[in-house]
């Protein structure tokens, strides 16, 4: 396992621990991001979470490391909501949680209106839903 000094590489040491059975990979990958900085966390997380290629187990992968490092952002709510959106699984609840821990509920209720006063698409706006469920916010 390398120490990531990028974002582009956590993504790939992601991907890695996901084609392995267990989670030790990833157990290990955490406590070595403990030494890393909270702005390649989130933007290799998030690299992780936008690619297409990515599905439900590597997502949850890097959703886990959000939980459990809880790295500061250093951008908006809308920027990572915004960027997320199109591909994110719906049972990752670790972004919606992560997010709400940074920001207030209605950050994230303002944020979420904005965006669906947007030009979005339909799969989107489903997400969106999903994701206010999380929050439990109701409108």
């Amino acid at each position: 396992m390398k120490f990531p000094k990028s974002p582009c590489q956590l993504k790939l040491e992601i991907e890695l621990s996901v084609k392995l059975p267990g989670d030790l990979r990833l157990r290990q990958l955490i406590n070595l991001l403990l030494k890393v900085s909270d702005e390649i966390i989130v933007e290799g997380v998030f690299q992780t979470i936008e690619n297409d290629a990515n599905t439900y187990k590597t997502q949850k992968y890097a959703g886990r490391i959000l939980k459990e490092i809880n790295p500061r952002p250093n951008k908006d709510s809308k920027v990572y909501l915004t960027r997320v959106l199109h591909n994110w699984d719906k049972s990752c609840e670790e972004i919606p949680h992560w997010m709400l821990n940074h920001w207030s509920l209605e950050n994230l209720k303002l944020t979420i209106n904005e965006i669906e006063n947007s030009q979005i698409s339909i799969v989107e706006m489903d997400k969106l839903k999903t994701f206010k469920w999380w929050l439990n916010i109701k409108k």
